[in-house]
């Protein structure tokens, strides 16, 4: 029986690794039609050829039979905000249709882990597409947790913002930062208590010139909601675009924060926040909004799926040992 040998890719393995990389390329681009573009064959292969020659990209490949058949790029990435501070990023990996359940991706996914504990790195991160639920049964299986989940709704006409006519929807700005600071510190807080993920402890000061900053910068869309003249809720958004031909959506809305102070939670604040930013950016002609939610936070996860959200990938990582 043949063994699976795992090395680093060199520059004339671009072709090999490019007809795998397609194969992956089509799985994604016939599920998720509104996120994925078609990618040429040529294209497909000028990326492999670009990822090769990047420095800060380290691809292996495996081989099997004399056969290249799988491959794995990863990058070490940096986040000075998180536990692990510097981490392993799976970019993509793909095992030859013909080759898979022997082994390939397992053994592929073991050279990482142990290319990085040589360099002192503990931790290795990936995104895999909640569709895909062979690929997230099979990073669980080798020790994977989803950390966050990044969710979207498709918006249809979203004219109405109907609720509680007690609360107001208005745009923040820099004279309400000390009361969207409290919430926020609030909100801070709770993840502080799962610091598994990305939070280190931040004080209050720092929570304070956070919300400063983002009140002051045009790029964000900033919402408040107020009730009996007192802010009970925020929410921050960004409009992104993606310069990519053939795609369904282009254009998309991307809530940044959101909270509601604890005491007026479960009391319709937050619904008639997100319609509201639903409301703002169907009126742009943006036709879906995105955010994040970290998995530990299933309140959360709850209200979004009521609000009409689906998971679209989630974020997972494994600590290495």
């Amino acid at each position: 029986m043949s063994e699976v040998k795992i090395e680093i890719a060199k520059t004339e393995d671009a072709e090999s690794i490019a007809k795998v990389a397609y194969q992956v390329a089509q799985l994604h681009d016939e599920a998720l039609p509104e996120y994925f573009r078609p990618v040429p064959k040529e294209e497909q292969l000028r990326s492999i050829q670009n990822m090769l020659k990047d420095e800060k990209i380290v691809v292996f490949k495996a081989i099997y039979d004399g056969k290249i058949c799988g491959f794995l790029f990863l990058e070490i990435a940096e986040n000075m905000n998180a536990e692990y501070s510097k981490f392993g990023f799976i970019l993509n990996l793909g095992v030859d249709e013909a080759f898979r359940k022997l082994g390939i991706g397992q053994a592929l996914m073991k050279r990482a882990e142990e290319y990085l504990k040589q360099r002192k790195i503990e931790a290795l991160c990936l995104e895999v597409f909640d569709f895909n639920n062979n690929a997230v049964v099979f990073f669980e299986k080798i020790g994977f947790k989803a950390t966050n989940l990044y969710m979207r709704k498709i918006l249809a006409d979203v004219s109405a913002v109907d609720g509680d006519d007690s609360i107001k929807i208005l745009k923040a700005n820099e004279k309400d930062v000390q009361e969207i600071a409290k919430i926020y510190n609030q909100s801070s807080k709770l993840h502080k208590s799962f610091e598994i993920s990305f939070f280190k402890r931040s004080s209050y000061d720092e929570n304070f010139d956070y919300i400063k900053k983002i009140l002051k910068d045009d790029e964000f869309v900033r919402l408040m909601a107020v009730k009996n003249d007192k802010i009970v809720g925020f929410l921050f958004m960004i409009i992104k675009s993606r310069r990519s031909d053939g795609l369904t959506y282009p254009i998309k809305g991307y809530i940044c924060n959101f909270a509601v102070e604890e005491t007026y939670r479960r009391k319709g604040v937050g619904e008639k926040l997100i319609k509201a930013a639903e409301k703002y950016v169907y009126k742009k002609g943006v036709l879906v909004l995105d955010l994040d939610v970290h998995a530990f936070n299933q309140n959360a996860f709850e209200f979004y799926q009521h609000s009409g959200y689906n998971v679209m990938y989630k974020f997972m990582r494994k600590v290495l040992k």
